[in-house]
């Protein structure tokens, strides 16, 4: 008897489980994986700068820069002036072109607006604002790549670029140096344009999308001139990557036309100078002095030097000011090499335009942002700076990934050809390889970019650094023994003072050695010598010599004047002066630095008498007419001279507090009571805080009869003197 098999139950069906896509997600929870890969690796990157100090060029426009540290009234003049204006207070036609780059400034108003001078707010927003850049960078190339066929499997290529970019550590100097921050700003808004742009061609047709881009563009070009070149690069994306019609085309450049034009037009309405005006200032314009075939010979042999420290970034400096670099001839063998990559450059941009346009791309993205950073266009006051390089390094970054992804498509289909000769390898070995390829560059350039860092924490260890990497560079070994000097002083330590100061004129000399015109190395160079030696012969000596170079260097003229109220051997006065007029014999400051040093020896008569010259020669000099008539008064009573010359010297020079002193003294003891106590009125007018114009007063009005006022003024007097003794 056969027995029935039991009923086995049947399996629980378990539910079907729900995929979770994105595909109708929003775009930023599309790729909210890559956006926070990117910001992390930024502030890895970067943390160790959120400490650092203001350096280097912050002073031009943050801490010195009399628009920025206004704060929000500040902005106006921001928008309307030369970028450099709020620095030098005046006009100056120091580099070709002028600059216009107001909207960095803007935002460093509105952080002193908000936060003072906080360089500590300023580094982590420069930070930020570089995971954006990547952000928007990814992006762009994301949908620049969106609807090729060629490159649809290269997914991750926009992540891997993206990152090789934030790594870079050519970038540390435009993200650890606050200044940097127009650089950023420029690409940050290029990409955004682009990006909408993309959009658009890509049936996103929006007003919207066309108003955006315009504002993005204009916000770059706002942030740095180097954003104009985006009006040659998006149609270049457009020829590669897009198959569009011609009036697609119009409408897809309208927002880049008008941005550009609005941005020359206040361009040429802010700034005074013309790109065709040349700077003759080696320290300006490092080509000064080189035939036609040395500067485009030495511009090649820069671009040489980009692409190698693009690719081998080890030797880093802020500094590339002559003679870092020397002039080059077409003779020499780096730039005949350079060439050669030029020439191979353009023939593969060529060769490759249709059979692998990410190829071209790359190259002409690269050429055409760095054109006008490199020199060909217009002087840009140095050789070369590792900032200049932060747009056009998105090119190399973008050819490197390809490569890289290439290498890993090319290894993975290697498989199949070992699999056939029953060699034993695990699945995606060979792509593991490119991966590790990827990794070991990306874990280089990080480890390299957060060692550079460093450098930038303050000038001291900027120009320190710099010195070494840059050692025949007059500019950085002026800027080191500077920096020295302004340590030395704050040094307690007689032992440091003195090596520091030592250390200053070694760097101080090399700089000379290399540009002996260098006015500010003498300059400080007299100052080593002045407050670290009291070697007062030696500190007139290097004063001297930058007025004999440069006769209205205001700086080294005040210097000269203080070194000798110090300076107390008549003799050894009187030998460097004559020396001083016997090299400059045209000029008035030799003759009214002799008439200091005949007042200091007492000898009234002979330093009237060069005064007098000096007043011959330029018969405006407010200094000499100025003690022209402290002579005539203190030395010869003729109070009537002193009171015609102090008179003059008010006229010409009413910002000087010593005038107004000394003409009411005149006043007073040409019993002309009313006119003293006038003029030294207005003195304290203009100067509010000078007690010895108060005590004057006080003078005057006791001889008025006026004794209530004059113990006012009294009063005021010694209030005064006693807050600049606390302050002291």
């Amino acid at each position: 008897m056969s027995k029935k098999s039991a009923k086995q139950p049947e399996p629980k069906k378990s539910a079907p489980k729900k995929n979770f896509k994105l595909d109708n997600a929003p775009w930023y929870l599309k790729n909210s994986g890559a956006f926070f890969l990117i910001a992390l690796v930024s502030f890895l990157l970067y943390f160790n700068t959120l400490s650092f100090e203001y350096a280097q060029d912050d002073s031009i426009v943050i801490n010195d820069n009399m628009f920025t540290q206004q704060g929000a009234k500040g902005i106006k003049d921001i928008l309307t002036h030369d970028t450099f204006l709020g620095f030098f207070k005046v006009e100056k036609n120091l580099v070709a072109g002028g600059r216009y780059r107001p909207l960095s400034l803007v935002t460093f108003a509105l952080e002193k607006e908000y936060f003072g001078d906080s360089p500590h707010t300023s580094h982590f927003i420069n930070v930020l604002l570089y995971a954006l850049c990547g952000i928007f960078i990814y992006l762009m190339l994301k949908q620049l790549l969106l609807h090729s066929e060629r490159y649809g499997r290269f997914k991750l290529l926009p992540l891997l670029t993206t990152l090789l970019f934030i790594a870079h550590p050519m970038h540390t100097e435009a993200i650890a140096n606050i200044k940097g921050r127009d650089e950023i700003m420029s690409m940050l808004f290029c990409s955004m344009g682009t990006y909408l742009l993309l959009q658009y061609m890509d049936g996103a047709r929006s007003m919207a999308k066309m108003i955006l881009s315009f504002v993005c563009f204009f916000l770059g070009m706002l942030s740095k001139e180097n954003a104009i070149t985006f009006f040659l690069v998006v149609p270049l994306a457009w020829m590669l990557f897009r198959k569009s019609e011609r009036n697609q085309f119009i409408s897809l450049m309208l927002p880049l036309a008008v941005a550009t034009v609005l941005f020359l037009i206040l361009r040429q309405s802010f700034t005074n100078t013309s790109l065709g005006k040349e700077v003759t200032e080696l320290m300006n314009n490092p080509f000064t002095g080189m035939t036609a075939a040395e500067k485009f010979a030495t511009i090649i042999f820069t671009f040489g030097k980009y692409l190698l420290l693009l690719v081998f970034p080890l030797k880093l400096t802020s500094d590339y000011y002559p003679f870092a670099i020397t002039a080059q001839t077409f003779s020499s063998p780096a730039v005949l090499l350079t060439l050669a990559v030029i020439a191979f450059a353009a023939f593969c941009a060529f060769r490759f335009w249709k059979r692998e346009p990410l190829i071209a791309f790359s190259i002409l993205f690269f050429s055409l942002t760095f054109s006008v950073v490199s020199n060909l266009v217009f002087p840009v006051g140095t050789f070369m700076s590792e900032r200049f390089v932060f747009m056009p390094s998105l090119g190399f970054c973008l050819l490197l990934a390809f490569g890289i992804h290439r290498l890993s498509d090319y290894l993975t289909a290697r498989e199949t050809s070992f699999s056939n000769l029953q060699i034993s390898k695990s699945p995606n070995q060979f792509a593991r390889f490119a991966v590790s390829v990827f990794s070991i560059i990306m874990l280089l350039y990080s480890v390299r970019t957060i060692a550079r860092n460093p450098a930038w924490e303050n000038n001291f260890s900027l120009f320190t650094t710099d010195v070494l990497n840059s050692p025949n560079s007059a500019k950085a070994n002026n800027a080191a023994g500077g920096v020295l000097l302004d340590y030395a002083d704050k040094e307690k330590n007689p032992q440091e003072k003195k090596k520091m100061t030592d250390l200053a004129k070694t760097y101080l000399k090399k700089a000379l050695q290399l540009y002996p015109k260098y006015s500010n190395a003498y300059l400080l160079l007299g100052n080593a010598y002045f407050k670290g030696d009291t070697d007062y012969a030696t500190s007139f000596h290097y004063y001297k010599e930058a007025l004999v170079m440069y006769p209205n260097y205001t700086d080294a003229y005040k210097n000269l004047k203080t070194l000798l109220v110090n300076w107390k051997d008549y003799q050894a006065q009187e030998d460097s002066v004559h020396n001083f007029i016997y090299k400059s014999p045209g000029m008035p400051v030799p003759y009214y630095v002799t008439g200091l040093v005949y007042e200091n020896m007492k000898k009234p008569d002979s330093a009237l008498l060069n005064y007098q010259i000096a007043l011959k020669i330029l018969p405006e000099f407010p200094d000499a007419l100025f003690k022209i008539g402290v002579c005539y008064g203190m030395y010869f009573n003729k109070l009537d001279s002193a009171i015609y010359f102090l008179e003059k010297a008010k006229k010409v020079d009413p910002l000087n507090a010593e005038i107004y002193e000394n003409l009411g003294t005149a006043y007073g003891m040409s019993r002309n009571v009313d006119a003293a106590i006038s003029v030294l009125n207005q003195g304290i007018q203009m100067f509010p805080n000078n007690s010895r114009l108060y005590f004057n007063l006080s003078v005057a009005y006791r001889s008025a009869g006026n004794n209530s006022m004059a113990d006012d003024c009294l009063a005021k007097s010694k209030s005064l003197e006693q807050k600049l003794d606390v302050a002291q």
